[in-house]
């Protein structure tokens, strides 16, 4: 959010940036997005599986399932699932 704001304010009060430049902001803030999303949900799995008292090998089984449904069905973990 304070990256946003800040390359708004700085488009706005500089109108001579290129595009390039702000193609290249813009899309450095999408990776901190995805970089957030996948550090909340890796130590979200981790403190889960430790409350549980999973073991480490099943607890690295489960996150190289969860990978792989990632890269397969991404949208599945943004949206949730009708009648499932």
């Amino acid at each position: 959010t304070l990256s946003t704001g800040a390359l708004t304010f700085a488009v706005s009060s500089a109108p001579a940036i290129s595009h390039h430049a702000v193609l290249m902001a813009g899309l450095g803030i999408v990776f901190i997005g995805i970089l957030n999303f996948g550090v909340s949900f890796a130590m979200s799995l981790f403190f889960a599986c430790r409350a549980r008292g999973v073991s480490r090998e099943w607890a690295l089984v489960l996150g190289k399932s969860v990978l792989l449904r990632l890269a397969s069905r991404p949208f599945e973990f943004l949206f949730p699932l009708n009648g499932r």
